[in-house]
């Protein structure tokens, strides 16, 4: 279960790291060198040698206490205890980027890659495994700014995307693909993957800026996106083994039609209609109550990407675009609230994605090769550069005429 603990007890003996994230500070100690090396790699953007006061402190006990408390991660002042390894770095990393993203409410956070050139902000959205952080390294050698390969920060209001540069996070045979071998001498080893700092690209600054946002791309397979019906069918939880109890209080949740356990661990979740992001985050919470590691959440059954076939980038109309831009949100609220919410949340979420991309351009770029598809890519940022010069160039000619 998860348990309180006094100041005393909640200390965290070990080393520390602290994170300025948009007006946010963050304080994270651990009793682990690894654990916490990993993160001040994944997060070396946002670290900062100021102390003051922090809005949120994470403790993270990898081994069992003096006093014999067993290993454990706390966000603020609850701990839930941690899994076996190996999964326990990829929880923790899960676990700190939630809850970090969970307290950014100006802001909608999205599973996507984001980049920019000239000032003009591209998403490029896609499930896991479809070749965001490839691409977006690829672009970073072709002198494009990388403001972040896993989340982008939308804000609704301003219409503008906000920087979240985590070191990108590679498969080993990435750098092989894009016939860069020598970067791995960059790259930091951190579980099955490699850490691979942005700041050390030319096209890096120390403190990015907001930019607006005139594209929005979506990764998918050449047969379309996994599910047309991503917002009403199932998700799986990925969990330690659990009793029937559990199983009971899951299917017992408001947002729960009813659940079907899978052994080891696996259970498959069939919502309400109308309430699969808030049976989600019902899931989520159930979890860290019963304090039970929750290994992985997946929102859809995914066909494995093909990269085999043709890469064609395809127009998509701003409602379509809208739409599955829903199941890219990482929270499942709206910005500028914390929480837990009612139904009309979705509504809610996607009159802010309409409202943050109204200036932009939907498409869809179907997985092939790597060279088609940065070269789709290559077309429609150069074009933009294009259509932006010549926009520049007809105001310049207006001033003078005006003059």
């Amino acid at each position: 279960m998860v348990f309180q603990q006094g100041a005393e007890e909640r200390r965290v003996d070990g080393e520390t790291l602290t994170l300025h994230i948009h007006g946010f500070n963050i304080h994270i100690e651990s009793d682990d060198p690894h654990t916490l090396a990993g993160l001040a790699q994944l997060y070396a953007a946002f670290r900062t040698p100021v102390s003051g006061h922090p809005h949120l402190t994470i403790r993270i006990r990898c081994r069992t206490s003096a006093s014999g408390d067993p290993p454990a991660l706390a966000i603020g002042h609850l701990w839930e205890p941690l899994p076996a390894l190996p999964y326990r770095e990829a929880y923790i990393c899960e676990r700190v980027q939630q809850a970090i993203l969970e307290r950014l409410t100006p802001f909608l956070p999205l599973h996507a890659a984001c980049i920019s050139r000239n000032g003009q902000g591209t998403l490029l959205a896609g499930e896991s495994h479809h070749g965001k952080s490839t691409l977006a390294l690829a672009l970073a050698l072709r002198q494009v700014t990388v403001l972040g390969d896993e989340v982008a920060l939308l804000h609704p209001a301003e219409e503008r995307l906000y920087p979240f540069p985590r070191a990108l996070s590679l498969r080993p045979d990435t750098l092989h693909r894009l016939a860069r071998p020598a970067l791995a001498r960059m790259a930091q080893p951190w579980g099955d993957r490699l850490l691979l700092d942005l700041a050390k690209f030319p096209t890096s600054h120390p403190h990015p800026a907001p930019v607006a946002i005139r594209h929005v791309i979506f990764l998918e397979s050449a047969h379309g996106p996994p599910s047309g019906r991503a917002q009403q069918g199932p998700f799986w939880l990925f969990t330690e083994p659990t009793g029937p109890a559990f199983i009971h209080a899951l299917a017992a949740l408001p947002g729960v039609r009813h659940v079907i356990p899978m052994g080891a661990g696996q259970v498959e979740v069939h919502p309400r209609p109308g309430q699969r992001t808030a049976a989600m985050r019902q899931a989520e919470q159930l979890c860290r109550q019963a304090g039970i590691p929750l290994l992985n959440l997946i929102r859809t059954r995914l066909r494995p990407p093909a990269f085999g076939n043709e890469s064609r980038l395809l127009a998509l109309s701003p409602s379509q675009g809208v739409c599955r831009l829903l199941n890219h949100c990482l929270t499942g609220r709206p910005a500028g609230t914390s929480g837990e919410h009612g139904q009309g949340e979705v509504g809610q979420l996607l009159m802010q994605l309409a409202r943050g991309t109204r200036g932009a351009v939907f498409h869809r770029l179907t997985l092939g090769p790597l060279p088609q598809m940065l070269a789709h890519l290559d077309r429609l940022l150069s074009s933009e550069r294009m259509s932006l010069e010549t926009e520049q160039q007809e105001s310049h000619r207006s001033c003078k005429l005006s003059i």
